[in-house]
């Protein structure tokens, strides 16, 4: 990570890579692509199963094994567990003991929450372990036991960086779901609830530019250099093949988890959050692109956890690929409107000039970090060479209406709520 944020180019060639990642963004989709695009489009909404039944229940399942309780995600899934179910929950956390496990539970809890009275905290109990070791870091025992008490597994650990050692990301991401999977085998019935990332549809897909990317795809010959990206994409195949094997398991593929609609609460390590920076930086520097097509993706936490509580505990939803991003997309040029609305200086420039712009204050003192944040987080040079994916979300809308779930719209407030809080 060090060395990609500080790689320096020569002039000549960042004007090249300049001139091909404003020419690959400004292109828009060629003939062929939107041909199978229609095509496709039009398949996928006729198979969507209109009159299908889902019904919420929040008896579905009596004992709940959260994974990655300490988590962004995590965390916001077990207060929606506690609050909207009747489930208990159970939680494995590293610690040196297990006074030292619960406090690292609490201490989360009150962050993101303040107090949770007593009778919602009896209903937790919290093992202390290492769920990428054998036995979930248990004893034998106590993990038998937990096999035979548990009714479902929900499964939001992860590592989430985009660089890093790749054995690290593999230990969690990856085999974790296959021990998930061993878990689910053995004891009482029990299902999976396993969340991904929407990231999965990303890489090169030999002679495509652009495609859509819905529930029913996976693996569409997409070469992912992501190390995040791929090590979910991986997991995401061990469920597919625990399925054919007779367990029942679905995949939350999550979109641009941002801070909470409610208060606009984010992430405790807010500042290695890339969406973030890049908002920061556009907003210090005080130049948007004049994009106008609704593409950004605020998927507010607590929206995201209640959407995937609400999918697991309902009837009809089983074995289920669900996309969670908010469908409600708002563009950079709104955005920018509601920043200059805040009080806040912000110019618009068309996308052409504003990538022009970027490439040639890469080494302006005044601009020169902000620039290496945008290049850094948005990928411009890496993209040039990849293709591009629309993720589809029509038929996770369709389900989670019929559980009683709505998006909420990121309207200026919410903005503000974000800015205020970070």
């Amino acid at each position: 990570k060090a060395l990609a944020e500080n790689v320096e180019y020569a002039e000549g060639h960042f004007k090249k890579i300049r001139d091909e990642v404003i020419k690959d963004q400004t292109t828009g989709i060629n003939e062929n692509d939107k041909k199978i695009i229609e095509e496709k489009y039009k398949n996928y909404v006729s198979s969507i199963e209109e009159n299908k039944k889902v019904l919420y229940n929040p008896d579905k399942y009596k004992n709940v094994l959260l994974l990655g309780a300490t988590g962004f995600l995590g965390v916001h899934i077990l207060c929606e567990l506690i609050k909207n179910t009747k489930a208990d929950i159970t939680v494995i956390l590293r610690g040196k003991n297990n006074k030292d496990s619960v406090e690292r539970l609490y201490r989360t809890i009150n962050y993101y929450f303040g107090d949770i009275n007593e009778t919602e905290l009896s209903r937790i109990r919290i093992l202390t372990g290492e769920i990428t070791k054998p036995y979930f870091g248990l004893s034998e025992e106590e993990y038998i036991n937990l096999a035979d008490t548990t009714d479902a597994v929900i499964n939001s650990a992860a590592n989430v960086h985009h660089y890093g050692d790749y054995s690290e990301f593999y230990g969690i991401n990856t085999e974790l779901v296959s021990k998930l999977v061993d878990f689910a085998s053995i004891g009482r019935k029990k299902d999976i609830h396993h969340t991904s990332t929407v990231g999965i549809a990303a890489g090169y897909v030999e002679g495509r530019k652009d495609l859509i990317f819905t529930e029913d795809d996976f693996d569409v010959n997409q070469s992912i250099d992501n190390v995040y990206a791929d090590t979910k994409f991986l997991g995401e195949k061990i469920i597919y093949e625990a399925r054919k094997n007779g367990i029942t398991a679905n995949i939350y593929r999550m979109g641009n988890l941002t801070g909470r609609a409610s208060d606009g609460h984010f992430q405790k390590n807010m500042g290695e959050n890339g969406f973030y920076k890049i908002m920061r930086s556009m907003i210090t520097m005080g130049i948007m692109p004049d994009v106008k097509e609704e593409t950004i993706d605020f998927t507010y936490i607590d929206n995201a956890a209640e959407a995937v509580v609400r999918l697991a505990f309902s009837q009809g939803t089983e074995n289920g690929t669900y996309h969670v991003q908010n469908t409600n997309n708002i563009s950079i040029h709104t955005m920018a409107e509601y920043f200059s609305q805040m009080g806040l200086n912000i110019k618009l420039k068309e996308y052409g000039d504003y990538l022009k712009f970027i490439f040639d204050n890469h080494n302006n003192p005044e601009y020169a970090d902000d620039v290496e944040t945008i290049l850094l987080h948005m990928h411009f040079e890496e993209n040039v060479k990849l293709s591009r994916f629309k993720i589809i979300c029509l038929k996770t809308q369709n389900v989670l209406k019929k559980c009683g779930f709505q998006w909420s719209s990121p309207t200026k407030e919410r903005l503000e709520k974000l800015l205020k809080f970070s």
